[in-house]
Parts: structure tokens; C-alpha cells; sequence
């Protein structure tokens, strides 16, 4: 996570990393990936508020996704003020 002009951003490689703990690789981009399109986000990097939107997302999936996502959020919390 990089500070930049406008606060921590976190790049698309780091959401996928922290799902793919979990998930598997493969399984964590494709969740990320169709997010960001449903979501209409950019696909290189995020701001906090971007990050916590696409992990709400993903939070609502049911089974490992949305249990993953949720864990994934309250790291993004603590970790980007």
C-alpha cells in the first residue's frame, strides 16, 4: 500500500493477494476482476473508500467468496486511514 496525493492507494495486486491466501489465485481475480466491472471501478489500483466498496461487494457473495471478502475488508480498514 503506497501513500500517494490522495491518501493510500492499494493496487489491484494486493486485493487479489489478500483473497488468494484463501481462495487460490485463479478463484481471487476472477472475484476481483468481475467486481470492479459490476462495480465500474478502475482495474489498476484503489482508494480506501474504492476498496471497502468492491470488498462490500464481494462480502454479499455467499459461501468462501463473501467470508473471505469480509476478513479482506477489516484488514483494508485497519491498515488504510
Amino acid at each position: 500500500m503506497e501513500p500517494g496525493r490522495r491518501g493510500r492507494r492499494l493496487s489491484r495486486f494486493e486485493l487479489v493477494s489478500m483473497l488468494a491466501e484463501s481462495l487460490g489465485t485463479e478463484k481471487a481475480l476472477q472475484a476481483v476482476t468481475a467486481g470492479t466491472a459490476k462495480l465500474g471501478l478502475s482495474t489498476a489500483d484503489f482508494d480506501r473508500e474504492e476498496a471497502l466498496r468492491l470488498l462490500d461487494h464481494l462480502a454479499a457473495e455467499a459461501g468462501l467468496v463473501g467470508i473471505v471478502a469480509r476478513f479482506a475488508k477489516a484488514r483494508v480498514i485497519l491498515a488504510v486511514k
